[in-house]
């Protein structure tokens, strides 16, 4: 609920702090950023994940507090060859920055931009992070990752292959373990996508009976972390 409602403050004050945006080609996606956690206090760890952008280019980012308008040294940039570099999809993960101290300020609610082409604001939907003072406790949205599992279908039958899929912080590292009787627990490992998703075909051994199968998923970014869990029938 914290995160939602953090979520929902920053979105109220979007007009207040974007540049012009961009026009992207029509048919394609939107330009866009995603950070987490969400919130942190200077020197904190920011991941960045984004997609929508030209293949195969480094990218520059701009973070400004409370936008890129911000005054006093609150404004920073990684460019030069330290920004991300996107693959041939045009998409990025787990980019890391780190939040500073802010000048004349205790907190801010930021906003994290990516240059595309000659405007270096013109991300079309900007990451937002709130940069607290140090020592103001985080809410636990910060250091908690909510995970959903889903297995598709719910009942498979043995010999068949089961759909996983997981949703989480983009670029966050997923464990997930497949455990059911008469058969060793079975792990793979798998890195979320821009969007914080991921899926995997798991094959189901052939049982002797019925037997509830379950599947959970460790999620694992920086210090942050979640777990999340769900059982499918596998059928004689």
């Amino acid at each position: 609920m914290k995160r939602a409602t953090l979520l929902l403050a920053a979105l109220a004050l979007l007009p207040v702090w974007l540049a012009p945006p961009a026009v992207h080609a029509k048919g394609t996606e939107p330009t866009q950023l995603k950070a987490e956690p969400l919130e942190g206090h200077p020197g904190d760890t920011i991941f960045l994940s984004g997609g929508g952008f030209p293949p195969d280019t480094q990218l520059q980012i701009t973070m400004g507090c409370p936008n890129y308008r911000a005054l006093g040294g609150n404004v920073t940039t990684w460019a030069n060859g330290a920004g991300p570099t996107t693959n041939s999809q045009g998409t990025f993960v787990g980019y890391q920055i780190k939040a500073w101290k802010l000048t004349g300020l205790t907190e801010s609610q930021c906003i994290i931009y990516a240059a595309v082409g000659p405007n270096p604001y013109g991300v079309e939907i900007p990451a937002l992070y709130y940069l607290r003072a140090p020592g103001d406790p985080l809410s636990k949205a910060a250091r908690h990752i909510q995970v959903t599992v889903k297995a598709r279908p719910q009942r498979a039958r043995g010999g068949d292959s089961e759909h996983i899929q997981l949703a989480g912080w983009p670029g966050a590292t997923a464990t997930i373990s497949l455990r059911y009787p008469g058969k060793s627990v079975q792990k793979r490992t798998i890195q979320l996508n821009w969007e914080g998703t991921g899926t995997l075909q798991w094959p189901v051994s052939r049982v002797r009976r019925n037997q509830t199968a379950r599947v959970t998923a460790l999620v694992r970014l920086g210090p942050s972390h979640g777990t999340g869990s769900t059982k499918f029938l596998i059928l004689h």
